[in-house]
């Protein structure tokens, strides 16, 4: 696992996009719509935060009922607080999102379904290489000061650290805010990278956690600045995301396919 944050080439640029495709000039980002079955069997994974992670919860689970799966999604899928699940029995996987404590700016809540994300991290039992937790605030946090954000993430971080010492190899994905129509002052796009700032102060560094920066990602579309990104560009921040994520799949099956190909070989 890496981290990626203030991405450098030597252009100074992040990443460009080029037919609606990011192309990272920091990471190599690999495409997984036509193979997200492939990449994601046998895991579970946890959606942690607010409406944009859950974007990427539903985003994924529509590229499976391409495939006719079943799905178990509790309600809506809008863009509503509580939690969600859903499940594959062909596949081995599950999927599970909760929207972070409080604060939020949803007018009715249903409190039984909110939960504190430390507290979240803490009490669920899955865990290791087979497991991912995705984690995302900031949207909610600009009614907030730095300090109080700070302290939020310093719980969320001390969550990690407990996480990892009885599973180290369990991987994190933090997804950064990004930028959104600026319609009021304390729903600012300059008070979000405030945000992000402190995001990073506080995150980076942490074995096994990988910071998505989609700050650029969501700079640099032709869509225009949304709370709630396009489909385009979800599944660009997606992709950055399982390229964390599925590598060792890939490379366990490589080294199986050379070890059948040395066999034969050497019985030929």
């Amino acid at each position: 696992m890496g981290k990626i944050r203030n991405a450098e080439s030597e252009t100074g640029l992040p990443g460009y996009y080029y037919n609606n495709t990011w192309t990272s000039l920091k990471c190599r980002i690999t495409e997984y719509r036509d193979n997200i079955s492939k990449c994601l069997r046998n895991i579970t994974m946890y959606f942690l935060g607010d409406s944009t992670i859950r974007q990427w919860f539903i985003f994924i689970i529509e590229q499976f009922e391409q495939h006719k799966l079943q799905s178990v999604i509790k309600d809506d899928m809008g863009f509503r607080m509580g939690k969600d699940s859903w499940k594959s029995q062909e596949y081995n996987l599950s999927m599970h999102y909760h929207h972070h404590g409080f604060p939020n700016r949803i007018s009715l809540v249903p409190t039984t379904d909110v939960h504190y994300v430390a507290n979240m991290i803490d009490s669920l039992s899955s865990h290791g290489t087979n497991t991912v937790y995705f984690i995302s605030t900031g949207a909610h946090f600009t009614i907030t000061n730095l300090d109080f954000y700070r302290n939020r993430l310093r719980g969320i971080k001390d969550a990690i650290y407990r996480l990892h010492e009885h599973s180290p190899d369990t991987p994190i994905i933090i997804k950064s805010a990004n930028t959104r129509e600026p319609t009021s002052t304390d729903r600012s796009n300059w008070y979000h990278e405030e945000l992000n700032t402190v995001l990073y102060e506080e995150m980076s560094g942490i074995p096994n956690v990988v910071l998505v920066d989609v700050w650029n990602m969501t700079t640099g579309h032709s869509s225009g600045w949304n709370i709630h990104p396009t489909n385009s560009v979800i599944e660009n921040e997606i992709s950055l995301a399982l390229s964390f994520i599925c590598p060792k799949g890939r490379k366990k099956e490589k080294s199986k396919k050379n070890a059948k190909n040395r066999h034969l070989k050497n019985n030929s």
